[in-house]
């Protein structure tokens, strides 16, 4: 599990109240966004957002969690920069 993405996952699923908005913002699947925040409550024990079907609702411990998680993604990463993968494109004869 990649946390920083798990972090963002987590922290746009708060500010948007569900985990469909958080994958429209983030431009990812929904099950990608409910999967990461599943894996980060797995690595953590502890229960981040109840979930129902319409809307999540942010837990004790989650409010806890998205002030630290907020704070980690606002710091400036010290990590090098990737490249991002191009995308090949085909040159169509014409």
């Amino acid at each position: 599990m990649d946390k920083l993405l798990a972090l963002k996952a987590f922290v746009e699923t708060v500010r948007c109240g569900g985990f469909s908005a958080a994958g429209r913002s983030l431009g990812v699947a929904t099950s990608s966004v409910t999967r990461l925040v599943s894996s980060l409550e797995a690595e953590l024990q502890s229960v981040l957002v109840n979930r129902s079907p319409r809307q999540v609702s942010v837990t004790e411990a989650g409010q806890a969690y998205f002030v630290r998680a907020v704070a980690i993604l606002s710091k400036p990463s010290k990590r090098p920069m990737r490249p991002s993968p191009t995308v090949a494109t085909r040159r169509v004869a014409g």
